[in-house]
């Protein structure tokens, strides 16, 4: 009995660096000490020989000893490892400059963080800070540090870190799924054969998101709480187009490129788009229609299919356009072909659908001559929209997230060499060249962090990237209120009678 025991406690505690137990309320409130230098009672610091003083919030211990405690070296200043298995060592501890101590206590711990001194009564350094903590704070602050050392965000460990996705095994989208997946893997056996990120390998874990909303949400609940993945990358699930958001927020997860971008959406923390999506690309295509001389003072229809999302984008496309300055601007479900007379007479039309419905659309409802200009997001209507009738030649402008032009040579061989075989040629080149800058944006983000990795932290480095190059896409930017980095949308014309798209070299930001 006594033995079997023993086995469980050593799995309990070998299994804790890649499953720690949550923190208790107390240490949680020591972690934000920690991490910020905000406690329950108002923390003070005093440094140097001065006693220069300081809010807590100026020199919060994660600065020098970062998020592990182990220190990082910068310049003359070598800060300790202070996790508490360095600072209880069963005996006593001499440094290079000769100093040395008995283990800490929790009591000379305290006696170090107020009065900057060790358990041996030697000054520590001048660099380190004397706080003024309450005594909650204080114990709180030292509950944390028993914790430090194992305190890390699921899916990093010292050799591995690991990320996950969501990609369709079975149905219409199988086939994108199997390209996606291919090539996500070996975009990441490309890197790790480059030695990885800061000493770390990536693995990545796939789960089929299932036929609806419901398996979706649980395949992606098992990816972080049983996979137990840092971060979620370039998931392909339709039926989380809509609450992504909320739901990566309920989980505290990263999520970047998601190949499927919401239709509608409102700034959250934790997802970041490298593309625009179809609010952006319609958004774009009305200041594009803007600049057109004369456009605004034409009738404009905003077109929608019958579903409440896309009647929410129509509705803030039509606003966006009136706080332009248009004056007659409607927005309605698609017509039906007793109101072609209605819709013949408008000079601007803003369709939102898929390039099926475009097609039947332009061919009941757009009678007059001359035609109005039409107006799609590419990644809706594609290849479809060469069905449409040749009257509509050269009045057909589409919104493109990226085109041949941003492209280098080194990122397309890259590309090419990491999708594979069979892709089915360019009928999934929009989904390689997104799941392409993604994955870059991935590894960047990590690149800049450092080894001291968390979810936290890469939020932080992506929201502080500027100017980013894939090398397949226009530059990308982020900030803390903006999470998609390429917002604008190249402008192409269709030549209906030569079957062709013509760029019009303009890039428009909405």
């Amino acid at each position: 009995m006594f033995r079997a025991a023993g086995v469980i406690t050593c799995l309990l505690l070998c299994s804790t660096s890649a499953f720690a137990l949550p923190l208790s309320p107390e240490e949680r409130a020591g972690k934000q000490i920690y991490l910020t230098g905000v406690g329950q009672d108002s923390i003070q610091a005093r440094i140097g020989i001065g006693d220069m003083l300081l809010p807590g919030t100026s020199l919060p211990c994660v600065n020098c000893h970062g998020r592990d405690g182990r220190g990082r070296p910068e310049g003359a200043v070598v800060p300790p490892d202070i996790t508490w298995q360095r600072l209880t060592k069963p005996y006593r501890q001499r440094l290079e400059n000769g100093r040395d101590y008995p283990p800490y206590t929790e009591s000379s711990l305290l006696r170090a963080f107020t009065r900057g001194v060790d358990p041996g009564d030697n000054q520590l350094a001048a660099a380190m800070p004397r706080y003024s903590l309450s005594r909650t704070d204080a114990n709180n602050l030292i509950a944390y540090i028993r914790r430090l050392e194992d305190d890390h965000d699921p899916g990093l460990e010292d050799n591995l870190l690991r990320i996950g996705t969501l990609l369709p095994a079975d149905g219409p989208l199988a086939g994108p799924g199997r390209m996606v997946s291919g090539l996500l893997q070996q975009l990441v056996e490309q890197l790790n054969n480059r030695g990885g990120i800061h000493g770390r390998k990536l693995e990545l874990v796939v789960r089929d998101p299932g036929p609806d909303r419901s398996t979706s949400i649980q395949a992606l609940q098992r990816l972080v709480q049983e996979d137990q993945v840092f971060l979620i990358l370039a998931p392909m699930a339709p039926a989380l187009s809509e609450g992504l958001e909320e739901l990566a927020a309920s989980l505290a997860v990263p999520v970047i490129g998601s190949l499927i971008s919401p239709t509608d959406h409102a700034h959250q923390k934790w997802v970041f788009q490298a593309l625009p999506g179809l609010r952006e690309q319609m958004l774009a295509l009305g200041v594009y229609a803007n600049s057109i001389p004369g456009q605004s003072a034409q009738r404009a229809l905003v077109v929608h299919a019958a579903d409440p999302r896309q009647q929410r984008l129509a509705d803030l496309l039509a606003g966006r356009l009136r706080e332009l300055g248009w004056k007659n601007v409607q927005s309605r479900s698609q017509p039906n072909a007793e109101q072609s007379a209605v819709v013949g007479q408008i000079g601007t039309v803003f369709f939102i659908g898929s390039g099926g419905e475009l097609v039947d659309f332009a061919e009941a409802s757009l009678q007059a001559d001359p035609p109005p200009l039409l107006l799609a997001s590419s990644d809706q209507v594609g290849a479809d929209v060469l069905r449409l009738p040749q009257r509509l030649s050269d009045r057909v402008v589409l919104a493109y997230a990226f085109l041949p032009s941003d492209w280098t040579a080194p990122a397309l061989s890259l590309l090419q060499s990491a999708v594979p075989e069979p892709t089915g040629g360019e009928r999934y080149l929009a989904l390689q060249v997104n799941s392409y800058v993604s994955t870059m944006l991935l590894f960047e983000g990590l690149k800049r962090i450092g080894r001291d990795a968390s979810r936290e932290a890469l939020v932080v480095s992506l929201e502080n990237l500027h100017n980013f190059q894939t090398g397949l896409a226009p530059a990308m930017s982020f900030g803390p209120g903006r999470r998609t980095g390429a917002l604008g949308s190249h402008m192409v014309r269709v030549d209906l009678r030569q079957q062709r798209f013509q760029p019009t070299g303009r890039y428009v930001n909405p």
